[in-house]
């Protein structure tokens, strides 16, 4: 009986030891399986970036306003006002630009002095005396020769010459019917004409009034009312209050009659002009004087140049940037809100989230073949906004493993990631 006892016992020991081997192996997988679905976890959370290129621009966003060259063209008496130039057109200094007389010209004198000069011209190629009804005889022989001329040509289908034909028909007839008007008159020479014509130039010359510009530039026809207060005489004087308070409206200047002391025009200096803004000192200290940079306004980009700074009296800073460029219309523009790209890099581009710090110094985790983070140095930043880092970088330069290159594979969320941690 004690032996059946303790057989049995030793059946049951044996039980609970395999139990409890086995349960320790269960457990032992278990938490194997955890620790490694926490790996793996951790691996999926962790997320990656490609180096690659780009660049990072630095830039300000301020309403912006021209400070031009200009100076005033008026009249100097009431009268009919013909303008010889277009806006926007450039005009040398003297040039003659409009004029200003007491009536219109009539047609029948115009007319008039355009047979005289033709008559001058006859007697002048040959002629002694000048007779309308000769003259007249001459070309109706002529129109009648080149018609005849051109006929045949139409029915032999010669089609070379009709054009030129046509052409010098249609002159002919114009000095016919130029000189028809004049038949009756009675043989006159050379001395008499000319008498006739200055006396009638006189008289279409007189009461006129020309006016020329005073300067080189561009013409405008458009008045904002800041002619004087935005010109570059005056650029010292502008404080940052006028700037933010002005509120141009355009307006043409598009009078046929005008009264003395009208405003005819503006000439503004065209060789170049500044663009106004309010700054303060980080922009000061950011902006690199005399250097290029760009500005975007209207959806364009003109080249510009930080030209320098004023303390206004009230004591706040006004930033002129000088532009070279007739891309943008600073004529008709006087106001525009615009963006000041005043620093750009190109290089390797780096999300700031990939950066970290690693006892003072700025670096990320580089993630090499074997699926091991290690810590690389950013040791040559060029430039950094809000989002990006761009550091330096030449194809002609090979980098050793412990610095970054171009298509290296980093840690772009390196919160839980260790040096030397593994992490593929």
């Amino acid at each position: 009986m004690s032996k059946k006892v303790a057989r049995r016992k030793k059946i049951k020991l044996k039980a609970v030891a395999y139990f409890a081997i086995f349960s320790l192996l269960i457990i032992a997988i278990a938490i194997s399986l955890v620790v490694r679905l926490q790996f793996d976890i951790k691996k999926s959370i962790i997320k990656h970036y490609t180096v690659d290129l780009g660049e990072v621009k630095k830039s300000i966003t301020k309403d912006m306003v021209v400070i031009r060259d200009n100076v005033s063209v008026k009249s100097e008496k009431a009268g009919i006002l013909t303008k010889f130039y277009s806006q926007g057109q450039r005009v040398p200094k003297g040039a003659v630009i409009c004029k200003i007389q007491d009536s219109q010209n009539s047609e029948n004198e115009i007319a008039e002095l355009n047979k005289l000069n033709m008559q001058i011209d006859t007697l002048q190629n040959g002629a002694i005396n000048y007779s309308p009804e000769i003259q007249s005889k001459q070309l109706q022989d002529k129109i009648a020769a080149l018609y005849e001329d051109l006929q045949d040509r139409i029915k032999t289908k010669d089609f070379k010459y009709v054009s030129n034909i046509k052409s010098e028909l249609s002159l002919l007839i114009a000095q016919a019917n130029a000189v028809s008007g004049n038949t009756q008159s009675p043989v006159a020479n050379l001395a008499s004409l000319i008498s006739q014509r200055d006396s009638l130039r006189k008289k279409l010359d007189y009461g006129k009034s020309y006016v020329k510009s005073e300067m080189p530039g561009a013409l405008s026809y458009f008045n904002d009312g800041y002619e004087t207060l935005f010109s570059m005489s005056n650029m010292k004087n502008i404080t940052v209050k006028d700037l933010k308070n002005a509120n141009p409206r355009l307006v043409k200047i598009d009078q046929t009659k005008v009264n003395q002391g009208d405003l005819i025009a503006y000439i503004v200096g065209n060789h170049y002009y500044y663009m106004a803004t309010d700054i303060g000192p980080e922009d000061i200290e950011a902006i690199k004087r005399d250097t290029k940079l760009d500005i975007i306004v209207q959806d364009m980009v003109i080249n510009a140049y930080f030209y320098d700074f004023y303390k206004d009296k009230n004591g706040e800073f006004i930033g002129f940037f000088k532009v070279e460029s007739d891309d943008y219309d600073y004529l008709k523009n006087r106001k525009d809100k615009a963006k000041i790209i005043y620093s750009t890099a190109k290089g390797l581009l780096i999300p700031n989230d990939a950066i970290v710090d690693d006892n003072g110094e700025k670096g990320v985790y580089k993630v090499d073949k074997t699926g091991t983070a290690n810590f690389v140095k950013l040791d040559n930043i060029l430039l950094s906004d809000e989002q990006n880092t761009v550091i330096s970088y030449s194809f002609d330069e090979v980098n050793s493993p412990t610095e970054l290159s171009l298509y290296d594979d980093i840690i772009l969320t390196p919160k839980n990631v260790k040096d030397g941690q593994k992490v593929k």
